[in-house]
């Protein structure tokens, strides 16, 4: 396995470092320290720390009005940095 590393700074933010993986000649990203995509898992769409938790459902939970701890509650393997990380 082959890895590089990337520094990005989209969206006005600080550098955010981007590593990626060739895994059998398929590309897989690590985007932050918590966020990854994959083609071959979740469709290809982010999803957090290899738990195939993607992030869109995160922001959904979010965005319905649920608060963090809820989310916490319901998902015991994620953690606030998880979270966090979803809303960079």
């Amino acid at each position: 396995m082959g890895a590089f590393i990337r520094f990005n700074s989209e969206l006005g933010s600080p550098p955010s470092t981007v590593i990626h993986y060739r895994i059998k000649s398929k590309l897989m990203v690590q985007v932050f320290e918590r966020i990854t995509v994959n083609p071959q898992q979740c469709s290809g769409r982010p999803y957090i720390r290899g738990m195939r938790i993607r992030v869109r459902d995160v922001l959904e939970l979010l965005a319905d009005g649920i608060i963090p701890e809820q989310i916490l509650e319901e998902q015991p393997d994620l953690e606030i940095e998880d979270i966090q990380a979803c809303l960079r």
